[in-house]
């Protein structure tokens, strides 16, 4: 938003006249990022755009979070935005809407690069590029034995050094490797479950601060906690809440004194749903939210210190100009919640970058690759792999 502030209020104009009728088209940040806000403030006006302050909480990015603080309702539980007449998309995704509006097709990614690194950085990289090229580009890795998290430190994961960048790639942390995050990440379901039937003491903590709770969905942790405990002691429309949990872990990361896992408790009962074909039951109606939601928000600054990352959390991560230029790129066929594209490249192939190497399925959703690099096919599999 910063760097291309013009490129992107042309995007979102360009939307607005293909959607045609009375549509809102509304920016939404945190009001602390004032220089952003600056430079977006006079392309918006011209574009008839507003902007929206949202304010600094954990998690304020949620597209839930940010439909009720822009439109003042609440999305149902399992629905989507669309459900309340709204669309939210990330501001990456408008950029690479304008690119595409040129012809060119997303083949790099900004990916950010934080922690126990020289120079924190975002960088422009191509997409399949490893992990450890990327973290290269911010120096050097100021410790031994270092651990990686793709994503942020709440719901992001522990990946190697090799794991490619994906269209869905944000940021890698770099971190010690005793780091309390990853202990819990080590902890197995049965070691959580026992533990929470041994120690959870029905505080409902984890409800009172839950974000969708806040918001009136009817997720109460503290009861799912309780089941874990005794598992006859619910009924099955109270367990099958764990379906509407975002699995945001303000649960475990900041709300429960015992140092419990709702959140993995809940992804367990996602998962155990899953198998048996149980789905959570729509609702109609939108739900109200809760009085309290405006006193119970999470501030981002207690929550990095009960994380652990208070010296990483304020790291200044500028736009660089410097890249990597990948000898070999990695192209996994699904890079995100859509179906896996298929290939329409062989081994031996010799492609060209921005060269479409994998489509989506007729009458699925999902996105197209194409070759982030120039260089020859040389494996296709459940990913494309491409040299110089």
């Amino acid at each position: 938003m910063l760097h291309y502030p013009e490129e992107l209020v042309e995007t979102l104009g360009a939307i607005k006249e293909n959607m045609g009728g009375d549509i809102r088209v509304v920016i939404a940040e945190k009001e602390k990022y004032h220089t952003v806000r600056d430079a977006l403030a006079e392309p918006a006006r011209s574009h008839n755009i507003e902007i929206h302050l949202l304010s600094n909480y954990y998690p304020a990015g949620d597209e839930f979070e940010i439909v009720r603080s822009v439109m003042g309702v609440t999305i149902p539980p399992a629905e989507i935005p669309l459900s309340v007449g709204a669309v939210v998309s990330n501001v990456e995704s408008i950029y690479n809407i304008g690119r595409a509006l040129d012809g060119a097709p997303v083949v790099d990614k900004f990916v950010t690069v934080i922690g126990e690194v020289e120079y924190p950085g975002t960088f422009i990289v191509p997409i399949g590029t490893p992990a450890d090229k990327v973290i290269a580009l911010a120096g050097n890795i100021t410790i031994e034995n270092a651990r990686i998290i793709e994503g942020g430190p709440m719901m992001g994961i522990e990946i190697d050094r090799n794991e490619p960048v994906k269209k869905t790639t944000s940021s890698f942390v770099v971190l010690p490797q005793e780091h309390s995050l990853f202990r819990k990440r080590e902890m197995t379901v049965e070691f959580i479950l026992r533990q929470a039937a041994s120690a959870c003491t029905q505080c409902r903590q984890c409800t009172d601060l839950c974000p969708r709770y806040l918001l009136g969905h009817p997720l109460e942790p503290h009861k799912i906690m309780r089941a874990a405990a005794s598992p006859l002691s619910l009924p099955i429309d109270a367990m099958q809440n764990a379906l509407i949990c975002s699995e945001c872990g303000v649960c475990d990361s900041f709300a429960c004194p015992m140092g419990l896992s709702p959140r993995r408790v809940n992804r367990y009962l996602k998962e155990r749903f899953a198998t048996e074909g149980i789905r959570y039951p729509k609702e109609s109606q939108n739900p109200d939210m809760r009085a309290e939601r405006d006193y119970r928000k999470v501030n981002p600054e207690y929550l990095g210190a009960r994380l652990g990352i208070a010296t990483y959390q304020n790291q200044y991560a500028p736009l660089r100009e410097n890249s990597v230029s990948p000898a070999r790129v990695v192209l996994p066929l699904k890079q995100g919640l859509g179906a896996p594209s298929e290939p329409t490249v062989k081994a031996g192939t010799v492609v060209a970058r921005g060269e479409l190497v994998a489509k989506i399925p007729d009458g699925k959703l999902g996105a197209n690759l194409h070759s982030p690099i120039d260089g020859v096919v040389v494996s296709v599999g459940e990913e494309i792999v491409i040299e110089r």
